[in-house]
């Protein structure tokens, strides 16, 4: 079993085995925020913090008959684990702290407190401008929302949460996301082509796969130091990048519309990855002035 799974169950026990859907995203945002390395990252979504992860995590919980199926948090009347005997000291005392800090909050004033400690939260929330005023709203929305100007972005999720991932679109307010691997097939949760155009869908943020500006799988093998991947990224631009003014000039005409951009794919060092050099034909084609990394 995944530890975090094991955290959400000892959460789960320490806070009376039941829990509606929204305090314990609330809960668990306020616990794993404690953890020297988070189990769980979170979006700003209709009711603040959000993790796509942790229901991942429920789903297959709820299979293994750890958990109910019902519309809620809440352990199997069936399943006699000590999830929190399993936890480290550090996550005990995370938990046990959480509860006797934040346990006697449910509802809007759970909701609220994360509103106060987190504005990045509030921006997309449906019941935010009853909690916190219109004009905060206003303010905490305009710190994100408000960079309207054009711009070329890229981003790789190699090392990422899903939920990191989006963060990083959000807060730099893309529009529009271009996918140019090969094939958009991911073993980690969220960055298979279904699944990022479903998160994404629910921020607002549009996504496009351009497979034609990818590298076939074959030619990633054997890839041992960075002299490899430099005689890779050449070879790829005198072939496949050489033969994709059509592709290039696709990008400049959905740039006019969605103004903010970012071209994706997997590795987390853009000079380790091909989409520098989509960027830098960009580039050098006058069709953007610049691109930055996030």
């Amino acid at each position: 079993m995944l530890y975090r799974r094991k955290f959400l169950g000892g959460l789960l026990q320490i806070f009376g085995g039941k829990l509606a859907n929204i305090d314990f995203q609330k809960y668990l945002m306020l616990a794993t925020e404690m953890q020297s390395k988070p189990l769980y990252d979170f979006t700003p979504y209709k009711y603040g913090c959000f993790s796509f992860t942790s229901y991942c995590d429920k789903r297959a919980m709820a299979r293994d008959r750890m958990i109910t199926q019902d519309d809620c948090w809440a352990l199997s009347d069936n399943d006699e684990v000590d999830y929190f005997s399993l936890l480290t000291k550090e996550d005990k005392e995370i938990i046990l702290y959480t509860k006797n800090k934040y346990g006697r909050l449910t509802g809007n004033d759970l909701v609220k407190l994360v509103y106060e400690k987190h504005p990045f939260y509030t921006i997309n929330s449906e019941i935010a401008e009853k909690l916190i005023g219109a004009n905060k709203l206003r303010e905490n929305r305009e710190k994100y929302f408000g960079q309207q100007e054009k711009g070329l972005f890229s981003t790789g999720y190699e090392g990422k949460s899903v939920e990191s991932f989006i963060n990083g679109l959000i807060e730099n307010n893309i529009k529009l996301l271009i996918d140019v691997r090969k094939n958009p097939l991911s073993m980690k949760y969220g960055f298979s082509k279904s699944q990022i155009i479903n998160n994404l869908k629910h921020f607002n943020i549009s996504y496009i796969h351009i497979p034609e500006l990818g590298i076939e799988s074959e030619q990633r093998k054997n890839l041992n130091d960075i002299s490899d991947y430099e005689r890779l990224f050449e070879k790829y631009e005198t072939t496949t990048l050489a033969r994709a003014d059509k592709y290039l000039w696709q990008i400049k005409q959905l740039s006019d519309g969605y103004k903010r951009i970012a071209i994706m794919c997997f590795e987390a060092d853009p000079q380790m990855c091909h989409r520098t050099r989509v960027l830098r034909k960009l580039v050098n084609n006058k069709i953007f002035d610049c691109h930055t990394d996030i």
